[in-house]
């Protein structure tokens, strides 16, 4: 979808001048009024034909996409610079006269758009959108209620030994969530003194994994910010000394970790329990202390559907004449919670008729195999059907780590400053932000979290890997972000076999460890990135960040929060098109 965001970008920039609404851009606009008119009306017209523009994913359609975002960079890249020439009184450079180059090429992108939304017309898959919210919002346990008995009377028993319960099963299969009712539950809560929740993931990082536990026992913030990470260990086994305690390391991979968070915890003989979900038997069955681990099983079709339908309707009965579908779609969604959950976040934004949901379940059927692929093609029904305008919103989580938490104030305003929020009439972008949010959260993809206090928004994640996995691998099929992780090789050839590959002159949005900002340049990733983000766990202080992202001149977001600095940069100044 960075075709898209591209095209909406581009299209706000030159309403921007055209509107005179920044003085810096008044002297080109008096330069280039004519251009600039022609361009945004095409730009404009261009994006209102693909509102109702349904991509199928085919080598034409993924061409024409590459092409829509190829032409809104290339202009958009061309006009910053030459703003950048008019401030420096520099003469404009011959580039200007590419922009009447690409108003020729969207003349083409609109014969092709009609030509292929004809197409589409005569294809049986196209689903109508509505409005309405999903007629539920309930997440009750199906399936599960011998699981849910047997693990809460494993922990409330007599045993006064440090016990170990694993949950084991494939990825989806509801472990967490399992897991999150049993740890929500009253009765629970009240039998243990302290309860952590820790999740692990493949990515194993045993500071940040003592920076969870610490962080949820009952310290102030203050207290916790001096707690050094040598002395972590000590800190936590002082706070559960003696007190009863129930541990959850959600998304264990290795045994390494269960042995060191086991060998700095107290073992009063006081009932204390640890709770681990794995995909791993091998890491099950070492962690087991009981008599053995709880395989998690597939959902029946009886318990499908029940799921299906509560997902839907809630309380309210479902319609007779969906019934037979329902039960189709959750039949082919394999036993596989989340699928359910996904699916069911689908169909929430169809007609509620027995035609839409045909076409549905005729969907699910078609990508449902036996192979571990099936899953994948379900979370990408869910993708596809995203409008146009939450697209590059959802991916965008994608360029965040592995179980990271975003606060939702800092997303915005990335989403704000990268030009991704269409404005709508009477509202401010925030709070278009905030109903995009609030939609791919009804779609269960994004996992909101709101203040106690006052309801607001307050962070949000990703709802499951395997969504993260998706995005990721859109963002880099699309050429949208380049993801650069710490201790990532780039040597002169990986780079030019990436430019080869991937076409890295026109990466536009660079998320990168503040590790690798003394590895590579603009040289190696091409001087047209918009975004930079700078991302790790914990902070960082790095002292050549500013001399790195000076290289590229039309910078418009500069992400720096991980990074901690010793006096102001002074580069940041020359950065003039920084939001």
């Amino acid at each position: 979808m960075a075709y898209y965001s591209a095209l909406v970008s581009l299209v706000q920039l030159l309403e921007e001048i055209s509107r005179y609404d920044h003085d810096r851009y008044r002297n080109f606009l008096l330069r280039n009024k004519q251009i600039i008119k022609a361009l945004h009306e095409k730009f404009s017209l261009l994006l209102m034909s693909l509102e109702d523009y349904s991509s199928k994913g085919d080598e034409a359609t993924d061409c024409l996409e590459r092409r829509i975002r190829d032409a809104s960079y290339q202009a958009q890249d061309i006009i910053e610079s030459q703003i950048l020439n008019v401030i420096h009184s520099k003469d404009e450079s011959p580039s200007i006269l590419y922009l009447q180059k690409v108003k020729g090429e969207v003349d083409s992108i609109m014969e092709e758009v009609m030509r292929i939304k004809e197409s589409h017309k005569t294809e049986n898959f196209q689903l109508n959108y509505y409005s309405e919210e999903s007629g539920s919002s309930a997440s009750g346990m199906v399936g599960f209620d011998e699981h849910l008995i047997t693990i809460k009377a494993q922990l409330c028993g007599e045993s006064t030994k440090l016990r170990i319960i694993p949950i084991v099963g494939m990825g989806g299969i509801g472990k967490t969530t399992l897991t999150r009712n049993i740890f929500d539950d009253k009765l629970i809560a009240y039998y243990f003194y302290i309860r952590v929740w820790v999740t692990i993931s493949q990515d194993y990082y045993n500071q940040k994994v003592l920076r969870s536990i610490q962080a949820s026992i009952n310290v102030s913030n203050k207290e916790s910010r001096e707690v050094e990470d040598g002395e972590l260990p000590e800190y936590i086994y002082k706070h559960l000394k003696g007190k009863k305690y129930l541990i959850v390391m959600d998304d264990m991979w290795d045994t390494k970790v269960l042995n060191d968070v086991k060998s700095i915890l107290p073992n009063d003989s006081n009932g204390s329990r640890i709770i681990i979900t794995t995909r791993l038997l091998d890491v099950a069955n070492y962690a087991a202390t009981f008599v053995s681990f709880h395989q998690m099983e597939f959902l029946n079709k009886e318990e499908s559907w029940n799921l299906l339908r509560n997902k839907m309707f809630a309380q309210e009965q479902c319609p007779p004449e969906l019934e037979d579908t329902g039960n189709i779609i959750a039949h082919n969604c394999r036993g596989l919670p989340l699928a359910i959950v996904v699916v069911a976040g689908v169909l929430s934004k169809v007609n509620r008729t027995r035609y839409d949901w045909e076409k549905i379940a005729g969907n699910v059927s078609s990508v449902v195999t036996e192979n571990d692929e099936y899953f994948s093609k379900i979370l990408y029904l869910s993708y596809n059907h995203l409008p146009h305008h939450l697209k590059p919103c959802f991916l965008y989580f994608g360029a965040f780590p592995q179980d990271y938490e975003i606060s939702v104030s800092r997303l915005i305003k990335l989403w704000i400053a990268g030009g991704f929020l269409r404005p709508i009439e009477s509202k401010t972008l925030e709070e278009v932000a905030e109903e995009y949010l609030e939609d791919l959260s009804k779609r269960n993809l994004v996992l909101l979290t709101k203040n106690r206090s006052n309801g607001k928004l307050k962070s949000c994640s990703i709802l499951h890997d395997l969504l993260r996995d998706l995005c990721t691998q859109r963002l880099r099929y699309e050429n949208f972000f380049q993801l650069i992780d710490e201790n990532q090789c780039f040597s002169s050839k990986v780079v030019e076999s990436l430019h080869i590959a991937k076409g890295m002159d026109n990466i536009c949005h660079l998320r990168i460890h503040p590790s690798n900002l003394s590895c590579i340049g603009a040289e190696d990733i091409g001087s047209h990135v918009h975004s930079i983000l700078c991302i790790c766990y914990g902070y960082m202080t790095c002292y050549n960040l500013f001399a790195f992202a000076s290289a590229f001149k039309l910078l418009r977001v500069l992400d720096a929060l991980h990074i901690e600095f010793t006096s102001f940069p002074n580069e940041i100044v020359e950065l003039f098109h920084l939001m």
